[in-house]
């Protein structure tokens, strides 16, 4: 019986730590499209609501989402304003809110939702996507948090939480 409480009681915080993750990751696209979006209507680019929203999904994808959208918006933004300077403003200025949003809104979100150490975080994303491509890119920090909140619970196994939590 006390085996099943515990079992109960690590499914419940894997289920709640994920929960929080996605939120956390859905608020940040959502900040991450709504400030690309105001920018780019700011300086009369073109349809940039649509680069919002293309800006917040893709924000999702580690690392290659950002630079997906940074790259299109410096080719379009080129064919519009006929200027390479502008081109890359405009690219430029999506790699600025995407690098305010990866390097000080999500770490100090993701701090209190995961507690997860950002060494961890990183080599495990290295790992995984290397292992599965963009889906464990994608899944790495869930499986991850899945593997903390395992070995946390776990006798034998907590010096491994304590290495993966900050």
């Amino acid at each position: 019986l006390g085996r099943k409480r515990i079992t109960v009681q690590i499914l419940n915080d894997i289920a709640s730590q994920i929960e929080s993750f996605i939120v956390v990751q859905v608020f940040t696209s959502v900040v991450v499209g709504v400030a690309t979006g105001v920018s780019l209507w700011a300086i009369g680019f073109g349809s940039p609501w649509v680069w919002g929203v293309a800006a917040g999904v893709l924000n999702v994808v580690p690392y290659f989402g950002p630079l997906i959208v940074a790259a299109g918006l410096g080719i379009v933004g080129y064919l519009q304003f006929e200027s390479i300077t502008w081109a890359l403003g405009v690219a430029g200025l999506a790699m600025a809110i995407t690098t305010v949003e990866g390097f000080w809104l999500t770490p100090a979100l993701m701090r209190k939702v995961a507690q997860m150490n950002k060494i961890a975080i990183f080599a495990g994303i290295l790992f995984w996507s290397w292992l599965w491509g963009v889906p464990g890119m994608l899944l790495a920090i869930p499986m991850m948090v899945v593997v903390k909140v395992v070995c946390d619970r776990t006798d034998g196994l907590q010096p491994i939480g304590n290495m993966l939590g900050e």
